[in-house]
């Protein structure tokens, strides 16, 4: 008879690392030992991916045979399926579909035309469109790249193929405007157009599991119009179910079998795995459709609900009885998935009682992911865990950790120089960046000073190093356009409302029908690009735009009487600049002595007053809440007023114009500000603002970038992640104002007192 050990894992995995852990302890071959999986569909790939950690390779190339086969879904085409299934029923979102692209399952069939972009490249790509799952959306920020020729750039081809294969892959009817997962032989062509694509990369398991699949949908789709039929759901149960290229046992490798099927290869070692009550012998309750006295009613023959636990636990004692040498049985105490605790089935814990004398594991030594001794060392992972945690499990401290992870010294002295109470190297002192932004004279924007205003470390992340988050569109609920979609088309139906009116004083009568055209051309551009996927959203947003547009033409009345528009969408200092500004090659300001820095920015509309001047008008589609008379800087918060009013003066004094600029104007056309106007006048600004920006410029100059005292400068900065406990970092910040000479112009900046 077979010398019974029991073991118990903490987890399936580790359950199946265990296999090849007492193999090599016991100083097996794989060829003397076969292992009896209770529960195939959930020890299989557990079995294949233990054997992947420790010999590495494609899955059929492990000395592993599987007497019921390698389940299809390890291999490509079956996880592909089962990804694509998951990104039609969740409702097409990008996301879905980046990880696809990322993960490599899509193929990289882009590279012919895009050399150069990696898979996590496209799908960065994929995530910067403003896509929310609709078809139509796809096609239209996909696919117009294919008409551009020769000048596409690589990101465009890469797009444009995957634009290619979404209109392959997906089943659509109504005219390709509406996904038809109820129309079955739609899907299955839609499923065989995926599948039968070329994958350069196919392995063995990948050939066999794409043939078996493509073989499958075939024989059905002559059938597929059956009524009833459930595509998709077919689809998931052939994927999830499949198993292909199925073995006996052979010479040097581990033979994997079920309980139908185990303890016939004769050989000296048998690990029976699953016997946790939850998989064996399997649920025994009473189908409630058809109870066990009513099914004796019907006929005696009928099975009852005991017969399949019966059965299996009569064939689990066959399996002993004709095993023979060492006998394995084992179970797992936790269901990762759940985090509920499994508990050894009956007849585990009968047969170990009955088996006292015979040699038993060590529960709490085996088992676990961290090997018991360096023997159960079978791959590189296990050295450093044993080798870290075998001495100190509950006793880890930086010190043990310095060996392997050398960085830590270098953040344990980061966090001590933040808690100082000087400013140092980690807080954001960096002389020479200062000194190579002054020497590169690269331009500034408003925006790029204002931010610097708000938090200087923030400025020296973005300007100086350069360091940009992945773009990621995120979509409103509830919303058709993003923000930045509907100032965009607001700011280009005013610049040509403002174009065609220019020469007009008054309004003749033509305004409204004028604005009303250029409006719904503006949205039928933004439907064709932007498919709405909410009718009713759309037509909410289309009448908060349209009240816009109406609010706009009563300021423009107003405005009229006091002048009319001079430049629009006005480039200053950058690249974009259009004659005659194009003939100033770099627009520098020096607000104090030594203080010169090239600026640029793009001004959205001059009028020239018919009291003279000119006024720099700026559209804002936001809030006007923070925006303030009594505090027009916001301690250089706010410095697009001065800046525009410095550019615009500097730069017609260069084109040998000089004019002064009178005032500027932020004006608010939505709704629910009600056409709010904000106005500055030009000598306010600049009394206040010019102390402000030699200030900011100080401490670019000097190299001086702290954190922010205050954590709401932070509340929307893509660095937040890199940041952590933004409140902490400005207590620390607000002590290093206080102490530190060396912030002195900060200081005095925010108001800080020594």
């Amino acid at each position: 008879p077979a010398r019974r050990i029991f073991f118990t894992a903490d987890t399936l995995a580790n359950e199946a690392r265990e296999v090849f852990r007492r193999l090599a302890a016991l100083g097996l071959r794989l060829d003397q030992a076969e292992a009896v999986c209770l529960d195939p569909a959930a020890y299989a790939p557990a079995l294949i991916a233990a054997g992947r950690e420790i010999f590495g390779g494609r899955p059929e190339d492990l000395p592993l045979t599987m007497s019921g086969g390698l389940p299809a879904d390890v291999s490509r085409p079956a996880r592909l399926l089962l990804a694509w299934l998951e990104w039609l029923a969740d409702g097409l979102p990008p996301a879905s579909l980046a990880d696809l692209a990322a993960s490599g399952l899509i193929g990289d069939g882009w590279l012919a035309a895009a050399p150069g972009i990696l898979p996590h490249q496209l799908a960065g790509f994929l995530l910067e469109l403003p896509i929310q799952g609709q078809p139509a959306e796809y096609r239209a920020f996909l696919r117009p790249a294919a008409g551009s020729g020769g000048s596409r750039s690589a990101r465009e081809k890469a797009l444009s193929w995957l634009g290619a294969w979404v209109d392959e892959v997906l089943p659509m009817a109504d005219g390709r405007e509406r996904l038809a997962l109820d129309d079955a032989p739609r899907v299955l062509r839609a499923a065989r157009n995926l599948l039968a694509r070329p994958d350069p990369a196919a392995g063995k398991l990948d050939a066999y599991a794409a043939g078996a699949l493509l073989d499958a949908i075939d024989a059905w789709l002559p059938l597929a119009d059956w009524p009833g039929l459930d595509a998709p759901a077919w689809l998931e149960g052939l994927a999830s179910g499949l198993r292909v290229m199925g073995l006996g046992p052979l010479p040097g490798r581990l033979h994997v079998s079920g309980l139908a099927d185990g303890g016939h290869s004769g050989r000296a070692c048998t690990f029976i795995l699953g016997m946790d009550d939850s998989r064996f012998p399997g649920d025994s309750r009473e189908n409630a459709a058809l109870l066990d006295r009513e099914r004796l009613l019907l006929s005696p023959a009928l099975r009852l609900s005991g017969h399949w636990r019966r059965r299996r636990e009569d064939a689990l004692r066959g399996l002993l009885d004709r095993a023979g040498g060492r006998l394995f049985l084992s179970c797992a105490r936790i269901d990762v998935r759940t985090g509920r605790d499994l508990f050894p089935a009956s007849l585990f814990s009968q047969l170990r009682g009955q088996s006292a004398g015979d040699e038993t594991a060590d529960d709490a030594g085996r088992g676990l992911i961290r090997p018991a001794g360096p023997e159960d060392c079978l791959a590189g992972r296990d050295d450093w865990l044993h080798t870290l945690l075998a001495a100190r499990q509950n006793s880890l401290t930086r010190t043990d950790l310095a060996p392997w992870f050398p960085a830590l010294a270098q953040g344990e002295a980061a966090l001590a120089e933040r808690a100082a109470s000087r400013f140092g190297a980690y807080d954001g002192l960096v002389p020479e960046a200062g000194a190579d932004l002054f020497a590169g004279r690269k331009p500034l924007s408003p925006s790029d000073l204002e931010r610097l205003a708000a938090c200087p470390l923030d400025f020296f992340l973005r300007n100086l190093l350069e360091v940009r988050p992945p773009r990621r569109f995120k979509p409103e609920p509830g919303r058709w356009l993003a923000a930045n979609e509907r100032g965009t088309l607001l700011h280009d139906v005013f610049q040509r409302f403002a174009e065609e009116t220019s020469d007009a004083g008054a309004d003749d009568g033509s305004w409204g029908p004028l604005m009303e055209r250029l409006l719904a051309q503006a949205l039928e551009q933004a439907r064709r690009r932007h498919p709405p996927a909410d009718d009713l959203v759309r037509r909410r947003e289309e009448r908060e735009l349209a009240g816009a547009a109406d609010i706009f033409l009563a300021n423009e009345r107003e405005l009229r009487q006091s002048g009319r528009p001079a430049w629009l969408e006005l480039s200053l200092g950058g690249p974009d600049a259009a004659p005659p500004w194009d003939r100033i090659p770099e627009l520098v300001l020096e607000p104090a002595p030594g203080l010169r820095l090239p600026f640029m920015g793009r001004i959205d509309r001059v009028d020239r007053l018919a009291a003279g001047g000119l006024s720099v008008i700026d559209y804002k589609t936001g809030a006007a809440g923070k925006f303030s008379l009594d505090d027009p800087l916001r301690q250089g918060r706010h410095l697009q007023p001065l800046l525009y009013i410095l550019m615009l003066e500097r730069a017609l004094a260069m084109l040998g114009r000089p004019e002064e600029v009178a005032e500027f104007s932020y004006f608010f056309p939505m709704p629910r500000q009600e056409g709010r106007s904000i106005r500055y006048r030009r000598q306010a600004l600049a009394d206040a603002g010019k102390p402000v920006l030699a200030s900011l410029l100080a401490l670019i100059r000097d190299g001086l970038f702290p954190f922010s005292n205050e954590a709401a400068d932070v509340e929307y900065s893509d660095y937040l992640p890199v940041y952590g406990d933004v409140g902490e970092l400005a207590g620390q910040a607000a002590g290093k104002m206080r102490n530190d000479p060396t912030l002195a112009v900060w200081a005095a900046l925010r108001g800080v007192k020594p």
